[in-house]
C-alpha cells in the first residue's frame, strides 16, 4: 500500500465517529463544549492491524455512516450511527427549470 493509500486509511479512521467517541470519552472539554485534541489525550488512540481486504473495504468506502459502521464493528464498540434526515418532502420542487 502506498503512503497515500494509508493516509487515506488513517484520514478515514480520524474522522470517523470511533474517533469522536474515544475523544470524548478521554478528554476534556474546553471553552464552548468544543472536545480537547492535544496530544496527551489522543496519543493512546490506536489503529488496528487491518487485513487487506479490510483496508481495500475500507478504501471503497465513501458513505460516512458505512465508513462509521465498519469501524464500529472492527474496534467492537457500541457507538450508535446516527441516521442521517431526508431533507426532501413531498412539497419541496427537487429540480427547478
Amino acid at each position: 500500500m502506498s503512503k497515500e493509500e494509508n493516509i487515506l486509511v488513517v484520514q478515514k479512521i480520524l474522522n470517523s465517529i470511533v474517533m469522536g467517541y474515544y475523544v470524548s470519552n478521554t478528554s476534556v472539554s474546553i471553552q464552548g463544549g468544543f472536545p480537547c485534541y492535544q496530544k496527551n489525550f489522543i496519543e493512546k488512540f490506536t489503529i488496528p492491524n487491518f487485513s487487506k481486504e479490510e483496508i481495500s473495504i475500507l478504501e471503497s468506502l465513501s458513505d460516512k455512516i458505512k465508513i462509521d459502521e465498519f469501524l464500529i464493528e472492527k474496534y467492537q464498540v457500541n457507538i450508535p450511527v446516527p441516521k442521517r434526515l431526508s431533507c426532501i418532502s413531498s412539497n419541496v420542487l427537487v429540480n427547478p427549470l
